[in-house]
């Protein structure tokens, strides 16, 4: 799931949350499907990588470039090696993983605790879900939807590309902190708002 390969799948993802989410009436039902779609968007792309030498003898017959090697399972493990070496506190930012192809991680849930050790994912978990849940119930909103099928893409695209994510501040950065920002404003202004009478 290699450049626009993960993309690919991340708009899937997106364009499916923003067709279901909507259609379901309670805020909390949103919510809560937001958030299972969300880890389930995550999930899709470690399980692809993780069944890739399966699924490129079903399907590919040559070199094409969807059948490309991702590497990312030997990076991935490569990484866990480094979490057992400091599990609590990690590498630290600054750390870089040998070998070809592997500067960094590919998944910012793995590169987080790579760097700054397992303590690090109740935080980031937390947020993520805060964040898509408050965007989930202000689908309705102006800004809502367009919050969470970024947070979906952000999510999806988390797991195959980031070295995690807290660092650099490019595109894939925009693409998770402004959308977390977005999300959990509206949560405000609809939480602030005076009840209708």
């Amino acid at each position: 799931l290699t450049q626009s390969r993960g993309v690919m799948l991340a708009m899937v993802v997106a364009f499916f949350g923003m067709w279901l989410i909507p259609r379901l009436r309670a805020p909390g039902s949103r919510a809560l499907g937001a958030v299972a779609l969300a880890a389930l968007g995550f999930a899709l792309p470690m399980l692809l990588i993780l069944f890739e030498d399966v699924l490129k003898q079903a399907i590919c017959t040559d070199r094409a470039v969807l059948c490309r090697d991702s590497l990312r399972l030997d990076i991935w493990a490569r990484s866990v090696v480094l979490v057992l070496g400091d599990p609590l506190f990690g590498l630290g930012p600054s750390a870089r993983l040998d070998g070809p192809h592997t500067f960094h991680p590919h998944n910012a849930m793995i590169g987080s605790v790579v760097f700054f050790g397992i303590p690090i994912l109740l935080p980031i978990l937390v947020l993520l879900g805060g964040a898509v849940s408050a965007a989930a119930r202000s689908v309705q909103q102006l800004g809502g939807r367009f919050a969470l099928s970024c947070l979906f893409f952000a999510v999806v695209s988390l797991a195959t590309d980031r070295s995690n994510i807290f660092g650099d501040l490019n595109t894939h950065f925009l693409y998770l902190w402004l959308p977390v920002g977005l999300a959990f404003s509206l949560e405000g202004a609809r939480s602030a708002k005076p009840p209708e009478a």
